[in-house]
């Protein structure tokens, strides 16, 4: 079995479907179903204004647009799908 988790080059940190879509640890895949399979050529990226991680890495966040979303305030980008890999994970 092939397991992997979908990398943020210029961050280091990993995608994770959900509210907050980057996290340390992200989300580790067992097939090839991830968000970088499709035609789609940026992937939406939000967070919650009151995120540990944005907190962490201030300077990553600094350009995101504000948005008012149903669950309160939010940062969003569009971020190239060419931006993110597919890193493996080597398993015993």
């Amino acid at each position: 079995m092939n397991l992997h988790r979908v990398k943020h080059i210029p961050s280091g940190l990993y995608y994770k479907p959900g509210e907050n879509n980057l996290s340390e640890k992200g989300r580790i895949y067992s097939s090839n179903q991830d968000i970088l399979v499709g035609d789609a050529k940026y992937i939406g990226i939000s967070m919650h204004k009151s995120s540990k991680l944005i907190k962490k890495y201030p300077k990553f966040f600094e350009n995101w647009k504000d948005e008012l979303g149903f669950y309160g305030k939010r940062i969003f980008k569009r971020i190239p799908k060419d931006k993110f890999i597919k890193e493996p994970i080597e398993t015993k």
